[in-house]
């Protein structure tokens, strides 16, 4: 587990990183950034899985993994004449589905345990984000703005997670 995270810090921190430092903030550094979230994220999975376990990993993993690999490949191949609005449903789709799946781990483990509480942080980012994108209405260069931020508080909340003393015995 605290593989995974430190390497999931590491993927939200190069995204935000991409984001940031940018000198434009226009949509197709939008799409970039989450396309190398998507797919960084579905890969660091995978070979965490693969390195730890040695087997398949639980149904539900594969599945937010599955939802990385989607959401990354499709902003990729995002159509140019619908760019901004792809990016911002790619974006809220990602939040609402992934908190969702956060929210439902955390209530499985327990709030009160210290691994539930971390997805219960990781859901109330991603909820947060995925909420923010659909019913508030922004601009090219707020949306990519939030996106990265999103990626480094991410970052920081994984890169904690990772450091913790409980998770390390867990």
């Amino acid at each position: 587990m605290r593989l995974l995270l430190i390497l999931r810090a590491a993927v939200c921190l190069e995204v935000g990183l991409i984001v940031t430092f940018s000198q434009s903030h226009s949509v197709q550094v939008g799409l970039l950034a989450l396309t190398s979230f998507g797919v960084g994220y579905a890969m660091v999975s995978v070979f965490t899985s693969l390195l730890q376990r040695k087997k398949l990993a639980e149904l539900d993993s594969v599945v937010v993994t599955a939802l990385a690999l989607v959401v990354g490949l499709a902003a990729a191949n995002t159509p140019i004449a619908q760019d901004h609005l792809w990016f911002k449903y790619l974006v809220a789709g990602w939040g609402l589905l992934s908190g969702s799946y956060d929210l439902f781990k955390a209530l499985k483990l327990g709030t009160k345990t210290p691994r539930g509480r971390e997805y219960s942080v990781s859901s109330v980012l991603a909820l947060a984000l995925g909420l923010l994108f659909l019913f508030v209405p922004l601009d090219v260069v707020g949306s990519v703005g939030f996106f990265g931020a999103y990626m480094i508080l991410c970052a920081v909340h994984f890169g904690i997670s990772a450091a913790s003393e409980t998770t390390t015995k867990a």
